[in-house]
């Protein structure tokens, strides 16, 4: 008699899912604690290709860069410690061909402005633009395929 797992019936194959490396790293920067987690797992959950790092500071945001690559970076307009533009700056400095998408509840085109001077490639206001936010992220991170 034959039994499951041995020599002559074969590997007992699991349904597990494999998990493959990501496709695309992402950095989200919103010192907004329920913004940042809900974002991280809406993002992970729209794509699982996505690997999202978030973290609730421009100096956190700095220390991630130095350890890992990123495919895009997202970033509040207001924080604390550096605004966003400021942030994007030093990021397209070092990252010019990586995308930057500022994500923001600053919806003054002052800002908006700014945040372009800055090297930002989008710039989306929320939570009025949610529905913008998706395409967009697909649309910048293919454009890092090319």
């Amino acid at each position: 008699m034959l039994k499951l797992g041995s020599p002559n019936f074969g590997p007992i194959i699991s349904h597990r899912k494999i998990m493959l490396p990501p496709d695309y790293r992402i950095l989200y920067v919103d010192d907004d604690a329920d913004s940042l987690e809900v974002m991280q797992l809406w993002l992970t959950h729209d794509d699982e290709r996505y690997s999202v790092t978030a973290v609730s500071c421009a100096k956190e945001a700095l220390t991630a860069i130095d350890k890992e690559t990123f495919d895009l970076f997202i970033l509040d307009f207001r924080m604390p410690d550096l605004d966003g533009a400021d942030l994007c700056f030093k990021i397209k400095k070092v990252f010019p061909r990586t995308p930057v998408l500022i994500y923001s509840a600053n919806a003054r085109e002052t800002d908006r402005s700014i945040g372009f001077q800055a090297g930002a490639d989008e710039f989306l206001t929320k939570p009025n633009d949610f529905d913008k936010f998706a395409p967009t992220v697909r649309r910048l991170l293919s454009h890092t395929q090319t």
